[in-house]
């Protein structure tokens, strides 16, 4: 058990230190992209985001205050990803165009997260009590 508080907690730390890079070195475009890229990755390992389609569990405001950008920066960082054809966002379905595309512009390593980035069509990981249950035992 405490095994697997103490990797829960390391997971914490990279998540909050990949955060601290992502806030104070990367521009409005690629923190975006980041996110986003975050966010799919943790859909996906739950089977939530099926080929790179999701429903957006935020709005524009919310990524704008998640990224630390004005609402009216994330609209034209949302539509410069758009043009570049890396994303479609009608209504609450995010659509990833173009996923190996939009991780190169993030910079994306799904390492820190502590999971596996799963392929679109590919079963969910095992449950978290499962995990559990394999890392005491």
């Amino acid at each position: 058990m405490s095994r697997a508080l103490l990797l829960m907690l390391l997971a914490d730390h990279a998540i909050q230190r990949n955060w601290t890079i992502n806030l104070g070195s990367r521009n409005a475009l690629t923190r975006v992209a980041h996110l986003l890229c975050e966010i799919t990755t943790r859909l996906q390992n739950v089977g939530l985001a099926k080929d790179f389609r999701l429903s957006s569990p935020f709005t524009q405001a919310d990524l704008a205050a998640a990224c630390s950008i004005s609402p009216v920066h994330a609209n034209r960082t949302v539509q410069e990803l758009r043009r570049s054809n890396l994303l479609q966002w009608h209504g609450n379905t995010l659509v990833i165009s173009n996923w190996p595309g939009l991780v190169r512009l993030a910079g994306f390593d799904p390492a820190y997260l502590g999971i596996r980035a799963r392929e679109p069509g590919s079963r969910p990981a095992q449950s978290e009590s499962t995990k559990v249950e394999n890392v005491t035992a």
